[in-house]
């Protein structure tokens, strides 16, 4: 019986590690690769933010860089702090939303590429309290007490990093009674075997981002396939976006479902259409697969202990309102109509406010304080 580096591998997963066709890699090196997408690019496009902010479309009320609900969130969790540390930033998320409202925010990640991309954003937005460097969790370059107020925007402790290591240097970095806002999913262990595919493009070979696992285990894969492949053709059609013959609405709506990290209907069906030919065995057209390794989550019972071991005490959860659902709501009782960019966000972050919370670790979003 063959071995496998992760936990009950998928069957994709068992025949591309038989066909050795998976490959190692930094998880900075994969997110390098993330920030090269096409969805990504869009952000590096000041006219992509202003496509944002139209206040009578609700898919805008779920934007992440105007009025989502997540924003408003750390801007609640946060208020009141000078300096703010955003670790894990990405692209520039939230740093780039909390910057709006904070004084000094810092935006760390392990990606240069990430890096780049958030402070190109920055300059496009015009905002100037906002740096980014690249930085491990695990190794924060900051003296102690640094900072009042740090934030994750997700699920860091996914990770294969050891998460002790990691509450212990957030807590050194943070004031004593400084907020600790973050997002983080609490997993079920007993959660059945699961797999998706989305895909996009690079400026290279069209490439699969496959996810799989179960339980708390779960991978994540970039499937290269040959660009002169039929499935590599199709993908990099079906990229539309970037195709100046579809009518400027039609680009404006492909635009969006980028920014919402959704997929069309052609391209869900070709990407399922292709992964049922990899799942038969036909490997053919793949020319290599990447993985940084396997992510172990927190079960619902391990986390609030860990925050307690490192010095964090005043642990609630948040039920937050989903924005976008809001935002429809309004529109079938003919509110959003009359309403104004202006409006959005005192409507969201009245939502944020008065949302239901609980003690521990019940909903995705999570608030604490550095006590010792």
């Amino acid at each position: 019986m063959a071995l496998y580096p992760v936990t009950e591998p998928s069957r994709l997963e068992r025949l591309l590690f038989d066909a050795s066709l998976v490959i190692k890699v930094p998880l900075a090196n994969f997110y390098d690769v993330k920030a090269r997408t096409s969805s990504q690019r869009l952000w590096q496009e000041p006219e992509e933010y202003a496509l944002s902010l139209d206040a009578q479309n609700p898919a805008h009320w779920g934007h992440k860089l105007h009025a989502h609900v997540r924003g408003e969130f750390f801007v609640h969790a946060l208020s009141g702090c000078q300096r703010v540390l955003d670790v894990g930033c990405g692209e520039g998320w939230p740093s780039l939303y909390l910057a709006r409202y904070l004084p000094e925010v810092v935006g760390l990640d392990l990606s240069p590429e990430h890096v780049t991309l958030a402070t190109n954003t920055a300059g496009f937005m015009g905002l100037d309290n906002v740096c980014f460097a690249t930085a491990h969790i695990g190794e924060l370059p900051f003296p102690d007490q640094t900072f009042d107020g740090v934030c994750f925007g997700g699920n860091v402790f996914t990770y294969s990093f050891n998460p002790i290591t990691m509450l212990q240097e957030i807590g050194r970095v943070l004031r004593t009674g400084g907020p600790f806002a973050f997002e983080q999913w609490p997993i079920d262990p007993d959660r059945p075997a699961w797999e998706r595919i989305n895909f996009f493009i690079d400026g290279g070979p069209p490439i699969l981002h496959y996810g799989a696992g179960s339980g708390l285990f779960s991978r994540s894969y970039f499937i290269y396939l040959k660009p002169e492949s039929e499935p590599g053709r199709r993908l990099a059609a079906l990229a539309y976006c970037w195709d100046t013959e579809r009518s400027e609405d039609q680009r404006v709506a492909d635009r969006a479902r980028l920014f919402a990290g959704e997929l069309s209907d052609e391209q869900q069906l070709a990407c399922e259409q292709i992964l049922q030919q990899l799942e038969s065995g036909d490997l053919g057209d793949v020319e290599r697969v990447e993985y940084a390794g396997e992510d172990r989550s927190l079960a619902a019972n391990e986390f609030p202990n860990l925050l307690v071991q490192a010095g964090f005490q005043e642990i609630r959860s948040w039920a937050l309102p989903d924005g976008t659902t809001f935002a429809r709501s309004l529109q079938e009782c003919g509110v959003l109509a009359r309403l104004h960019a202006e409006d959005v966000r005192p409507c969201i972050r009245a939502l944020v406010v008065s949302a239901q919370t609980s003690p521990g670790w019940d909903h995705q979003w999570v608030t604490c304080q550095k006590t010792t």
